[in-house]
């Protein structure tokens, strides 16, 4: 198995507040059980017509199936490039 993203890794909390920084957005960073953030958050995506999170997604994040020991498939790192992409990052 080959990582699809660079050679950094992150908590999800971690991963949050770096997207968050590098949008230059504010945010609140709650934690709460599994369920009440899934439900919040097919709320949001329901309002935003989108799905943003789902059950399997929920899944797979607490049973760490989003990482990987292999190498990864790019050296470029993600703080990196999201330097140069967060024009569109979170638009489409």
């Amino acid at each position: 198995m080959a990582d699809v993203g660079g050679p950094d890794t992150f908590t999800f909390e971690e991963l949050l507040h770096l997207l968050v920084s590098a949008l230059g957005v504010s945010s609140l960073l709650a934690h709460m059980p599994n369920s009440v953030g899934l439900a919040l958050t097919q709320l949001v995506g329901l309002l935003k017509g989108n799905i943003a999170l789902t059950q399997d997604e929920v899944v797979g994040l607490m049973a760490g199936l989003l990482s990987s020991e292999g190498v990864p498939a790019s050296a470029t790192r993600l703080r990196d490039w999201l330097t140069g992409n967060t024009g569109g990052l979170g638009r489409r």
